[in-house]
C-alpha cells in the first residue's frame, strides 16, 4: 500500500474519532439543556432569539394580513357576483384577480351602454409590517393623512361623439384634497356645497346646471342614505383623464367614466353595499337620458378648446426650448472641434487665428451696438 493511500487513510480515521466534549464555562449559571455531548444554554443565544422572533413576527403578521385581505374580497365577490351574472354576459372575465395580498381586481363586459367595469380593491398592507409601521408613523406626522382600503367600481360608457362631456363629482369633504393631488381632472371644476346634502358632502362641477340635474334623481336619496354615508368615498363622472393628457385628445379618442369609490366592508358585513351597487347601476343607466341646455354645452366646449389651446401653446414652447438646446449643443460640439483643431496648429497660426477671432467679435460688437443707435 503506498504511502499518499495511507495518509488519506489516516486521516478518514482521525475524522471519524470522537471528540473531546468542548469547554464549559463554569461560571453560567443559567438554564442549560444536555444531550450526550451536545450542551444548549439558551441565555447566550439572547440576540439570536431577538432576531428569530423578529421574523417569526413578520412571517405571522404576513399570514394574517393576507388572510384578512383576502377573505374580505371573496366575500363580497361571492355576494355580488350574481348581481353582477344580471347585468354583464361576462361578468367576471377570468374570475376574481389578485395582484398581490392587497390587490385584486375583476372585469365585467357585455352590458348595454356599458363598454366594460373594472372592480378594483386596493387594500392596506395589512401582511407587510413595515409599511404598517410607516402609515402609522406618517398619520402622527401628517394630520390630512388618511390611509384607507379603497374599493373602485370604474364603468367605461359607450360613446358616439354626440354627447357632452363634461366633470362632476361629488365626495366626501375629507377627500377632496387628495383627490384634487391624484387626479387633473377634477382641476376643471370648482368646489361647492349644496344644502340638500349632508354638511360631509362636497361637490365638484364644471358648470352649476350639471349639479342641479344629477341631484333631482335618486342619487340625491342615496346620498342622504346613513348606510351609503358609511361606505362612500366619492362619485366621479368624467370624460377626461386623470393625468394631464401631453397633446389634445380626439372627440373619437374620448372616454367617459363613472367613478365609484367606497371603503369595502369587512367580510361579515360584505352584503350592506349590494344595495348601493344596485344603484349605482340605475344612475349610470340615467347619465344619458339627461339633457343639458344649449348654453350649458356651449360653455363646456369653449372650457375644453380653451384648455387644448393653452396645452397647444405649452407644446409649442416645450418644442422650442427643446430645439434651442439643441442647437446650444451643435455650437457647444462646433466651438470644442475647432479648439481642438486649433490645437494642433503652429504657434504662428494660432497666433493669427486669434487675431482673426478678435477682429470678428470686435465687428459683432459694433454691429450691435449700430443697431440699438
Amino acid at each position: 500500500m503506498s504511502a499518499a493511500l495511507l495518509g488519506q487513510l489516516s486521516g478518514v480515521l482521525r475524522f471519524l474519532q470522537p471528540q473531546p466534549p468542548p469547554a464549559q464555562d463554569d461560571e453560567y449559571t443559567g438554564i442549560e439543556y444536555r444531550w450526550r455531548n451536545i450542551v444548549f444554554r439558551p441565555a447566550q443565544f439572547q440576540f439570536e432569539a431577538i432576531i428569530l422572533g423578529v421574523v417569526l413576527l413578520y412571517l405571522l403578521v404576513w399570514a394574517v394580513g393576507r388572510y384578512l385581505n383576502g377573505s374580505r374580497v371573496r366575500a363580497w365577490y361571492k355576494t355580488h357576483l350574481p348581481f353582477y351574472t344580471t347585468q354583464f354576459t361576462r361578468p367576471a372575465v377570468g374570475g376574481l384577480q389578485a395582484d398581490g395580498p392587497s390587490d385584486f381586481f375583476i372585469f365585467s363586459t357585455g352590458r348595454r351602454a356599458v363598454l366594460s367595469l373594472h372592480t378594483t380593491f386596493t387594500l392596506l398592507s395589512r401582511h407587510n409590517l413595515i409599511d404598517m409601521i410607516y402609515d402609522i408613523g406618517r398619520g402622527f406626522i401628517e394630520l390630512d393623512y388618511q390611509s384607507k382600503d379603497l374599493l373602485e367600481l370604474d364603468f367605461r360608457l359607450t360613446d358616439d361623439g354626440t354627447k357632452p362631456g363634461y366633470v362632476w363629482a361629488v365626495m366626501k369633504k375629507d377627500e377632496m384634497r387628495q383627490i384634487r393631488k391624484d387626479r387633473w381632472d377634477v382641476s376643471l371644476t370648482k368646489t361647492g356645497d349644496d344644502k340638500s346634502l349632508p354638511a360631509s358632502i362636497g361637490i365638484m362641477a364644471e358648470v352649476a346646471e350639471i349639479t342641479e340635474i344629477m341631484l333631482k334623481g335618486p342619487l340625491l336619496t342615496l346620498l342622504n342614505d346613513p348606510t351609503f354615508l358609511k361606505y362612500f368615498r366619492y362619485l366621479i363622472i368624467t370624460d377626461q383623464p386623470a393625468d394631464r393628457p401631453e397633446v389634445p385628445i380626439p372627440l373619437a379618442e374620448r372616454e367617459r367614466h363613472v367613478i365609484l369609490a367606497l371603503v369595502p366592508p369587512s367580510s361579515g358585513q360584505s352584503a350592506q353595499t349590494l344595495p348601493i351597487v344596485e344603484s349605482i347601476f340605475r344612475f349610470v343607466d340615467t347619465i344619458d337620458k339627461t339633457s343639458l341646455r344649449v348654453e350649458t354645452i356651449r360653455r363646456l366646449k369653449r372650457n375644453r378648446q380653451e384648455f387644448e389651446e393653452e396645452l397647444v401653446k405649452e407644446i409649442e414652447k416645450v418644442k422650442k426650448e427643446r430645439e434651442e438646446e439643441e442647437g446650444e449643443d451643435k455650437k457647444a460640439a462646433k466651438r470644442r472641434a475647432e479648439q481642438e483643431r486649433v490645437s494642433k496648429l503652429s504657434p504662428e497660426e494660432q497666433k493669427k487665428w486669434e487675431e482673426k477671432e478678435r477682429k470678428r467679435t470686435l465687428k459683432k460688437a459694433q454691429g450691435k451696438m449700430t443697431k440699438r443707435q
